[in-house]
C-alpha cells in the first residue's frame, strides 16, 4: 500500500495486484429495483477518536459541515483505540493498538462502539494464520469498511487484514508488508514509517492511506501507488466523504483538513480545541439526491425466449433462450440449448456432414463468446474453452475487438442467408432477425468472438452447471415460453464499474445457425 512497503517483500507487487474488491455499483437490472441515493455533499454523522497521551481514548462527534468536534461519552483510560470505521447500517467499530495499560490481551482487539454514548464492547482479538502460526495481539492501527460491507484493517507489524466480523480470531491476512519474523514476533521498532489509517473511496476502486507525513493512494486493480499530498507533520487519520473529498487529521493541528483527490487542501471551519491527536475518523453516509447506491443486493432473473426450430442444419444447434441475473456486482448468465461448451457439434466441412468428436476431419462448432455492448463499448465473456476465440483465458474481457468465425465453422456468410434458410417467423430473442444492429448482408461480418482485448483482473469468473444455476433460483421451465433444451449451463463474473446503461447482449453458435440476444439496461445514476 505504500512505496516503502513495496520494497520490503519480493512478492509484494503480485500480492497487491491480487487485492481487488470491486466497489458498490449503481448498475442494476432495469425494472427490478428502485435505486435510492446518497448525498453528494455531507455525511449524516461523523465520529472520531482522540488519543489522550499515550493510550487514553476519547470518542468524538464531528460536525458534518464545520468539522468542529464534541466529546462523546467519557474518557476510556488505557483503552488505546487507534482505528475507527462505520458501515451504512450505522455500526461503529474500533480497533486497539499495542499500548493498552496492564493488559496485553487487549492489544489488537475489535470493539463495537455505541454511537450514542461512546461505550464499547469487546468483540474479540483480531487474529490470523501466517505460515502455521496464529498471530494475535498486533496493533491494528486502521479500519475501513469497503462499499460492499467488507471490513478491512491494517496491522502495524504485519499488513492488510480482512476481518471476520463474526469471528475476529479467524480473520485473514490479505498480504504481508514486512517479513514473517517481524509480524510473528512483533517488533514495531522495525516498521517505519507507519500506516496510521486507511479508507476505501466511495466507488470501492482505490484505497487511500496515511503513512508518515503523506497521504497516498493505491489502486488494487492495477497495483499502482501514487502520492496524493505531503503534510508537514504526521498524518494520523483519513476518511472518504460522500463528495469525493477526504477528511484528514494531522497530528497536533488545530483544525482538520479537507483533501481533494488532486491534492488540494483546505482547513475546516472550526478548531478541534484540545482534541488535536485524532487517530481515526468514520463517516456515516447521508441519504440524499445524487450518488446512487443499490436498495437491494439481489435481483430477479430476467428471461429471454428464442424462437424454437429456427436452427438450420442439425437440431443440436438449437438455442431455447437465456437468462441474466445481477446479485450485487455479480452477473450470472444461464443458457438453455441442445448442446453445451463441453458437448459441441463436430462437422466435416468437405463432406458436409456431422461427425463424431473423435473424427480427425471434424471441426468443433461451439458457442461464440458472450458479448455485452453498452452503446458501442463492448465486453465479451470467453466461457467455451474450445471455441475459435483469440482469448487465452476464461473470463470477461474489456477493450475488445470482435471477429467473425463462420467460415472456419462451415457457417452462413450473412444474416440474410441464414434467414432465408430458417423457419419463417423466427427471431433472435429480443431482436428480430432483420434488425438495425447486425449487418444484414455483409459477408463474414458478425461480431461473434474476441479478436483482441484485455482480461479484466480478478473478475471471479466461474463456470456453472444446471445444479448451480437452480440453486441460484433459475427457473427455465417457467421463464421460457417454448420449452427447454437438453443442456442448461452458464457462468458468473464480477462486473466492472463501467458496465452500466442500456446494453445488448448476445450469443451465437459459431456457424451462425442460431443465436439469441437480450436488450436491457443496467441503470446509471440520474
Amino acid at each position: 500500500m505504500c512505496k516503502q512497503i513495496l520494497s520490503k517483500s519480493p512478492q509484494k507487487g503480485s500480492n497487491l495486484k491480487s487485492l481487488v474488491i470491486t466497489g458498490l455499483s449503481a448498475a442494476v437490472l432495469a425494472g427490478t429495483i428502485n435505486p435510492i441515493t446518497v448525498s453528494a455533499e455531507t455525511c449524516k454523522a461523523i465520529y472520531g477518536v482522540h488519543d489522550e497521551g499515550l493510550n487514553d481514548t476519547q470518542f468524538l462527534t464531528i460536525d458534518p459541515v464545520t468539522f468542529g468536534v464534541v466529546p462523546l461519552g467519557s474518557l476510556h483510560k488505557g483503552l488505546d483505540i487507534e482505528g475507527l470505521t462505520i458501515n451504512k447500517n450505522g455500526e461503529l467499530r474500533g480497533s486497539s493498538g499495542d499500548d493498552a495499560v496492564d493488559n496485553p490481551n487487549l492489544d489488537g482487539v475489535l470493539y463495537s462502539v455505541d454511537s450514542s454514548d461512546g461505550s464499547v464492547e469487546n468483540m474479540g482479538n483480531i487474529c490470523f494464520e501466517l505460515e502455521g502460526n496464529t498471530v494475535c495481539h498486533r496493533e491494528v492501527s486502521a479500519l475501513s469498511y469497503d462499499p460492499d460491507g467488507g471490513l478491512w484493517a491494517w496491522a502495524e507489524e504485519c499488513g492488510l487484514i480482512e476481518i471476520n466480523v463474526d469471528e475476529p480470531a479467524n480473520s485473514r491476512l490479505e498480504f504481508l508488508h514486512t517479513d514473517v519474523a517481524i509480524c510473528t514476533t512483533s517488533k514495531p521498532n522495525l516498521v517505519s514509517p507507519i500506516v496510521e489509517d486507511i479508507t476505501w473511496d466511495n466507488a470501492g476502486e482505490k484505497i487511500y492511506f496515511a503513512e508518515g507525513n503523506t497521504v497516498n493512494v493505491y489502486v488494487p486493480k492495477t497495483g499502482d501507488i501514487s502520492l496524493v499530498k505531503g503534510f508537514g507533520k504526521n498524518v494520523e487519520a483519513i476518511e472518504a466523504l460522500p463528495n469525493g473529498k477526504f477528511l484528514v487529521g494531522v497530528h497536533g493541528a488545530s483544525k482538520l483538513q479537507v483533501l481533494s483527490a488532486n491534492g488540494d487542501v483546505e482547513p475546516a471551519k472550526e478548531n478541534v480545541g484540545k482534541y488535536n491527536d485524532i487517530e481515526a475518523i468514520a463517516c456515516l453516509t447521508e441519504f440524499g439526491p445524487n450518488q446512487c447506491v443499490e436498495e437491494e443486493l439481489t435481483k430477479d432473473w430476467t428471461y429471454v425466449t428464442d424462437f424454437v426450430k429456427d436452427t438450420t442444419g442439425n437440431k443440436k444447434l438449437e438455442i431455447y433462450g437465456m437468462a441474466l441475473k445481477q446479485d450485487g456486482n455479480t452477473i450470472t448468465v444461464a443458457i438453455s440449448a441442445n448442446m453445451s461448451p463441453d458437448d459441441p457439434l463436430y462437422y466435416d466441412g468437405e463432406k458436409k456432414k456431422v461427425v463424431s468428436a473423435d473424427d480427425p476431419n471434424g471441426e468443433n462448432v461451439n458457442f461464440s463468446d458472450f458479448v455485452f455492448d453498452f452503446d458501442g463499448t463492448k465486453y465479451a465473456v470467453h466461457f467455451a474453452p474450445d471455441n475459435d476465440s483469440d482469448a487465452t483465458e476464461l473470463g470477461i474481457y474489456e477493450n475488445v475487438t470482435l471477429k467473425d468465425v463462420t467460415k472456419k465453422n462451415s457457417g452462413w456468410a450473412t444474416f440474410k442467408k441464414y434467414s432465408n434458410n430458417r423457419k419463417k417467423g423466427s427471431d433472435l430473442g429480443d431482436l428480430p432477425i432483420h434488425n438495425d444492429y447486425f449487418n444484414w448482408d455483409s459477408e463474414r461480418s458478425v461480431p461473434q468472438e474476441i479478436a483482441s482485448g484485455d482480461k479484466v483482473a480478478n473478475d471471479h469468473f466461474t463456470l456453472l452447471n444446471e445444479d448451480d444455476l437452480n440453486t441460484a433460483g433459475l427457473d427455465f421451465a417457467n421463464g421460457l415460453d417454448n420449452g427447454t433444451g437438453t443442456h442448461t449451463f452458464g457462468f458468473s463474473f464480477t462486473k466492472t464499474e463501467e458496465m452500466a446503461g442500456e446494453f445488448i447482449s448476445y450469443i451465437f453458435t459459431e456457424c451462425l445457425n442460431d443465436g439469441v440476444a437480450m436488450v436491457n439496461e443496467l441503470p446509471t445514476c440520474p
